[in-house]
């Protein structure tokens, strides 16, 4: 199950901006940004979208109260942890599924830790090369 159909150019994830906890607040304007793609624990296997490290979501963190975990693309793991190991680190995302409200609010401005990186895909075209997407995926229940 994913929240934004594949191959749809109509139903690409929402793009926002994050911040990596422990890193210096970026200069506004200037933040790191990802697609977002709330998915299933069967998502990536369907996808052929084979792990590079770590591992991919289980039926328990799929749900509305888990705690949130996040896989990433290459790409993004390649732009923003040049020569690190992502995994255990935690991204703070502006929004959270196009909610808008207060920047206190927790259910907008979500917190997880990377749990895995996948290798990079063609998802919304054939036509786009899998490389220049940053995307990471959530829980289809977070």
């Amino acid at each position: 199950m994913a929240a934004n159909r594949p191959f749809d150019s109509e139903q690409s994830g929402p793009s926002t901006s994050f911040t990596i906890d422990g890193n210096p607040p970026p200069a506004p304007g200037t933040e790191p940004r990802s697609e977002l793609h709330p998915v299933s624990p069967d998502f990536f296997h369907t996808m052929g979208m084979s792990l590079v490290r770590g591992r991919t979501f289980t039926a328990d963190e799929n749900r509305s109260n888990a705690v949130p975990v996040i896989v990433i693309n290459q790409a993004l793991a390649d732009r923003d942890f040049p020569g690190q190991n992502p995994i255990g680190k935690h991204l703070t995302y502006s929004f959270w599924h196009g909610a808008s409200a207060a920047p206190e609010d927790s259910a907008v401005h979500p917190r997880g830790e990377i749990i895995g990186v996948v290798r990079n895909v063609y998802y919304s075209s054939l036509r786009s090369h899998p490389r220049r997407r940053h995307s990471s995926h959530t829980g289809g229940s977070q």
